[in-house]
């Protein structure tokens, strides 16, 4: 495909298929180096030359330890404090919040000797991709679920002998809490599979540095969307299996596990055939950088990215979260790191506009109408999703209508949107479509993700409690499918239809409006390049 790739990412290919060092198994291709160092594989210390034989002997048994001893203690840390959040006095709404830096903390210590796997499913997932040995795997499953073990061991021990409640809250059924778990795994470890081990997410000797990043950010997402289905998100059989309980409750961490486990083996269905259309697209190695991933691969990251996005934002506005903006912006984050070198991340309409409007070449007018298509189409089946939650869920009777809320007009509510899906937008154009600048040291941007969640949080905050702050075409979408699914007498089905048009209008002009202000203050980007360099 001689057209130009969609995003700013210009990664170089990472030798996945590189034997392992001698006496060692691979753990998971490299996610990260920095100097000699590298993040997934064990590093192979050298041994001294004038040291005694069981001298070597012992440094090389505490290499073979070693991966397995930062399993255990990091599978350890993240149950020890999924215990002492539930059971302390501490305000719920933080509760995700600290697990994700627990899990990100740990994440970052554990990936240079062991991979960070920290969870039975993502090793499963790494195992199914052939990045794990399988006879690892066994043994990161013991040692994970070992930690987890003595972690709610201690936690309970230390709190009082009290259990965490490990069951579907009222009035949902098992069925909801294991579809959710479910799903929500799937996107944990596909985020996983994303940062860790494609190449073009690790360029070789410019690995991505975001990865433990964009994995507690899943947790943040998870934590807030799940929180009157099943109390918190658990994503790790090792968790599941570990939180102390007793009588009836003490059952349900086995369907855990195993919703988990399933969705651990989903995840790698889905990484293969995004990352076929995207990486094995390229014949030549070398020029897998300037080799742009299918049309069908890219649009399938589209669909997938929307479908998470506004299953998160749907949730929470069922569940009546006070922490929907964080938790969308969460998702929107970590799917965007994942996804971010193959479609650009879009997930919005309105976005896939601006980048089109701003030229060029990052996204060309038929690839835009496709990305839009499947960015609507992601939208549907996650308000159809979000239709049943809420149907058997603890606010089934009230509507959630897409329309301004109360005390507010329609004008008001489309002018906050569209005035903040246009900082969406223009942070998405100056973040994730500029060149990377040559003073950099790396090809790679870590920040732009994070920016652009920011600049959620931002909207969502600002004019939530006006318009709902949809900011996204896609999002109103979902909304108004899922008060059709789920129609009540009392509201006319006219209303979200027609609502749906209007926020939509408000938050296009929010990206055009964008891509004109981006024209003018970033004149280079449309500064051609010479063609003789000095």
């Amino acid at each position: 495909n001689p057209s130009p790739s969609p995003t700013n990412h210009h990664p170089i290919i990472m030798q996945l298929d590189a034997p392992p060092p001698s006496g060692q198994e691979l753990l998971a291709p490299a996610a990260v180096s920095s100097g000699s160092g590298s993040y997934g594989a064990v590093p192979a210390a050298p041994l001294r030359a004038d040291a005694e034989p069981s001298a070597h002997a012992g440094e090389k048994l505490l290499q073979e330890v070693a991966p397995y001893v930062a399993e255990f203690v990091g599978t350890f840390v993240l149950v020890f404090t999924v215990g002492c959040v539930a059971l302390s006095p501490a305000p719920a709404s933080w509760q995700p919040t600290a697990i994700a830096c627990a899990v990100t903390a740990m994440i970052y210590s554990t990936a240079p000797v062991s991979g960070g796997h920290l969870n039975p499913s993502v090793s499963l997932t790494l195992g199914l991709l052939g990045k794990l040995h399988w006879r690892r795997m066994l043994g990161f499953w013991f040692v994970q679920i070992s930690g987890g073990l003595v972690g709610g061991a201690c936690f309970s021990a230390l709190l009082g002998h009290r259990a965490v409640p490990l069951r579907p809250s009222a009035p949902y059924s098992l069925s909801y809490a294991i579809v959710s778990e479910l799903l929500y795994t799937a996107i944990l470890c596909f985020v996983v599979g994303s940062c860790l081990v494609s190449r073009r997410n690790n360029p070789k000797d410019d690995r991505n540095q975001s990865f433990a990043l964009a994995i507690g950010l899943v947790y943040i997402a998870s934590g807030h969307a799940l929180d009157t289905v099943s109390g918190f998100a658990i994503l790790n059989p090792a968790i599941a299996l570990g939180l102390p309980s007793s009588g009836l409750e003490n059952t349900f961490g086995h369907y855990w596990a195993f919703a988990e486990l399933l969705g651990a083996a989903l995840a790698a269905r889905l990484f293969a055939a995004i990352r076929a259309g995207s990486e094995e697209c390229c014949q030549t190695p070398e020029h897998l950088a300037i080799c742009v991933p299918r049309l069908w691969a890219r649009m399938l990251a589209e669909l997938l990215g929307s479908f998470s996005l506004v299953l998160t934002f749907g949730l929470n506005t069922v569940g009546k979260s006070e922490a929907t903006a964080w938790s969308s912006a969460a998702m929107l984050s970590s799917m965007t790191y994942a996804l971010g070198n193959i479609s650009g991340a879009h997930f919005n309409p309105a976005v896939t506009l601006g980048v089109v409007l701003s030229g060029r070449n990052k996204c060309s007018v038929s690839d835009g109408l496709a990305y839009a298509a499947v960015q609507v189409l992601g939208g549907v089946a996650a308000g159809v999703l979000v239709s049943a939650f809420l149907t058997k869920g603890p606010y089934a009777s009230e509507a959630f209508t897409l329309q301004p809320r109360q005390g507010y007009g329609l004008a008001t509510a489309g002018i906050g949107e569209g005035v903040y899906t246009f900082v969406l937008v223009y942070v998405t154009l100056s973040c994730a479509t500029v060149s990377i600048p040559k003073s950099w040291k790396t090809q790679q941007n870590f920040f732009f993700a994070l920016a652009i969640g920011f600049a959620f949080v931002v909207g969502g905050s600002s004019v939530g409690s006006v318009s709902g702050s949809e900011l996204n075409p896609a999002s109103s979408v979902g909304i108004a499918t899922m008060n059709l699914v789920s129609w009540k007498p009392y509201v006319a089905w006219t209303i979200p239809v027609t609502n749906c048009l209007k926020f939509s209008a408000f938050e296009g002009a929010g990206g055009v409006l964008a891509a004109i202000v981006f024209r003018v203050t970033h004149p280079s980007e449309y500064r051609k390049a010479p063609l003789l360099v000095q």
